[in-house]
Order: C-alpha cells, then structure tokens, then sequence
C-alpha cells in the first residue's frame, strides 16, 4: 500500500502506524509489530520511524477513548486496516487539533490504495464527523469508564478494589507519557561517566538509585553519544531492577523463564559474567539483530541437530548465553 506514499509524509506515517495497531490489535505486542514494520521499510530514516512510533503509541495510548467514538460513528465495524487507521488519525487530531485539515487530507490519502479507493469516503466522513461532534463526543464519553480513563474495566474495576482511594490517580499516571531512561553498559562505561558525555552533548540527565539515567527530555536514539556503539539502551527504570534484584554473580548459572524481546537477558549479560539460559514462549530467532542485544556481543545463531530450539551462543570469552523457545531435548 505505500508504494505510492512519499516515505516523508504524513500519510506514509500514518499508513505504517495504523498497520503496526492492526497488528496489536490482532494479538502481537506493539515491539514484534514495529519490527517487522521496519523489516518491511528498510530505508526509513530515524526521524521517520520515530514519527511512525510515535503516533502507533498515541493510537495505543488512546485506544479505549477512541474506538468509544467509533462506535458512536459507524454503525459497522470497518475492515481491520481502516480501524487501525482510523484510530491513529483521531488520537492525531486530539493532540494536534490545529492541524485538523491536514490529518483528514493525509489520512485519506493513506487509504486511497485500500481495496482501490473504495473507503477514502468513510474515512473522510468519520473523521469529519469527529471534528463536528466533537464537544458532543468528550462529554459522552465521560460517562463511560474505559473511554474516560483509558484502560479495559476489569483493570479499572480491580483498582477500585484494591486501591479504593487512589485508583482515579493510578489510572492519570498511566495515561501519561513515560519518561525516556537508559540502561548504561557497565562493561563499557560507568553510569556517571556516561551522564558525562551526555552532558556533553546537551542532553541532561539524572542518576537514579537503580543505576539507570532517565532523560530531562526524551530524544532520538540517534542522538544519544555512544549508542550506535553500544554504551547504552532503553530500558524503563522497573525493567532495570530485575537484575539488581537477582543479586548475580560472575559465574552463576541464571535463568530467564520469560525472555524475549530480550532487555532484560541483555542486562544480566552486561551485570555479571554468568552463563544464561532465555527462555520463551514467543519465537526469539530475531533476538541477535535486536537492538538491546546487539550491545551486548556478537551473536551467532545454529540449530542443534534433532532439535527445533535456536541455540545461540554469544562469542565472547568473557561470558556464554544460551537462548531457546524449547528446551526438552537440548
């Protein structure tokens, strides 16, 4: 579909948003469907990627809101493709209302190839129809308790119960934006030494107890000193306490039950010289070319012979890891 979208547009963006929702929507965790997005589009720049996430994120972020509205704004269920995309040119338009006419013109156009053209129409109409009935939508939808907080209700009814007096403000805190935190590797440079350079370049930084940086601002990874060279990843703060809390040693033998998509694995590897073995029930065969992992050495993946699992076996002396979607046999 977007062979004819300028790979710099709006609707180019939108377009690849909407099919990385589609994809969650469907089941798979927004990281394995950015992924492939980006297998799909190899020649994107950083800044477009970074667009294309950031409006899968708003989409995600607002989903419980927004498809309240579609269903006050179509009386059919559409087509996967063009929910999807419907989804992320609303959470679009409640974030950058000024640029309401450029969205519908770009959101449009990003579905002009669907099924040739033949919901370049709808997608007019619903978003048009937003914009109208807009003062009319917010406030119905404050009556409803998904799409006023933005979480499904069996999470929002077990708040209640277990945090009678602070389940509204659990519920704000998770519609706010994460701030952006690094994970330094310690093989290669100590945290202050890092926050160092980053000050060098302009980017501020705290140290916070777990030994992570949280940005002032979050950024492009490609502006980050060091990155491309491994000196850091992100990684959320919470993420990072696993291996402190594990308490490892060079030389343990260390086992992650629940692997992929792999920062955590990365972080033991990076915490002490130990030999790990990943376990997971999603496939972890991309896990080499995984930016978090790829900091940590070089990998090479082989198959045992008799056996479905993928072994890799990290090249560096220092340390071994082992990683495996099965494990009897091997």
């Amino acid at each position: 579909m977007t062979g004819s979208l300028k790979t710099d547009s709006l609707a180019s963006a939108l377009h690849l948003a909407a099919a990385a929702v589609a994809e969650v929507i469907a089941g798979r965790s927004l990281n394995e469907a950015l992924s492939q997005c980006w297998r799909g589009k190899g020649a994107l720049t950083a800044g477009q990627r970074g667009a294309v996430q950031d409006l899968a994120y708003g989409a995600l972020r607002r989903y419980g809101r927004d498809d309240f509205y579609l269903s006050k704004l179509m009386d059919k269920t559409p087509t996967p493709a063009v929910r999807a995309l419907l989804l992320v040119a609303l959470a679009r338009l409640e974030v950058r209302p000024d640029e309401a006419h450029t969205i519908v013109d770009q959101a449009v156009e990003a579905v002009r190839d669907v099924a040739r053209g033949q919901y370049k129409a709808l997608v007019n109409g619903v978003l048009r129809n937003f914009l109208r009935r807009r003062a009319e939508l917010e406030a119905a939808a404050l009556q409803d308790d998904v799409a006023r907080w933005q979480h499904p209700r069996w999470w929002i009814a077990r708040l209640r119960r277990a945090h009678p007096e602070a389940w509204q403000a659990i519920l704000e805190a998770g519609n706010g934006r994460p701030p952006m935190t690094l994970r330094v590797n310690r093989r290669r440079i100590t945290a202050t030494d890092f926050q160092s350079r980053l000050a060098g370049a302009d980017i501020a930084a705290r140290l916070l107890d777990c030994g992570a940086l949280q940005l002032e601002r979050p950024l492009s990874v490609d502006r980050l000193p060091g990155f491309a060279e491994g000196l850091c990843s992100v990684q959320d703060a919470g993420a990072q306490r696993a291996a402190q809390l594990l308490d490892i040693h060079d030389g343990m033998q260390v086992l992650d039950a629940c692997a992929a998509p792999g920062g955590k694995a990365a972080h033991i590897l990076e915490t002490a010289r130990v030999d790990l073995l990943a376990l997971d029930t999603d496939s972890i065969a991309s896990l080499p070319t995984c930016p978090v992992l790829r900091p940590v050495s070089s990998v090479a993946i082989r198959t045992p012979s008799g056996c479905g699992a993928n072994r890799i076996s990290c090249s560096s002396h220092v340390y071994r890891a082992k990683f495996s979607t099965h494990c009897g046999g091997c």
